[in-house]
């Protein structure tokens, strides 16, 4: 009887351990330290860093084009750059790499993606540029934060 007990104790505090252990990556991510300023860095592999890099480049781009077209006013303009950086777009990143983020990282980023979803329909449905000026300037907001607090860089 005392072994069965042990055994199914055993089994409980590993079990516990499991989720205590997973529950602190999905939460802080694999950081690996602080650099100056107080940014927390983020180590990733060289492919997952070059991912991050293109989608960066692409997000620019967008946001570029979706300022213009603020800029004139051509609501129309904005649906499918909105579109392709908002929830559901199509781009899976490397299955590895969200586990290494930490939840305040992976938060920002669902966050913006949110935003450019609304603002793709609101866009379509004819909203106030005034009101997608806000949207954009939130996104913009969520960036510098993202960027002032991590630091990406490709590991050994």
């Amino acid at each position: 009887m005392f072994k069965r007990n042990h055994l199914a104790l055993t089994a409980i505090f590993l079990w516990v351990l499991t989720l205590v252990v997973f529950g602190y990556f999905v939460y802080f991510g694999t950081l690996t330290g602080e650099v100056e300023g107080g940014r927390k860095v983020i180590q990733v592999t060289a492919s997952e860093l070059a991912f991050i890099q293109e989608r960066m480049i692409f997000s620019l781009k967008q946001i570029a084009q979706i300022q213009a077209a603020l800029a004139v006013e051509d609501l129309k303009a904005i649906v499918e750059p909105a579109r392709s950086l908002g929830r559901g777009n199509g781009v899976e990143a490397p299955k590895s790499l969200p586990l290494k983020m930490p939840f305040d990282f992976r938060r920002l980023i669902v966050t913006n993606q949110e935003i450019f979803s609304g603002m793709a329909e609101k866009s379509a449905q004819g909203a106030f540029p005034s009101e997608l000026q806000e949207d954009l300037t939130r996104v913009l907001k969520n960036c510098h934060e993202c960027h002032a607090k991590f630091k990406v860089v490709a590991g050994e």
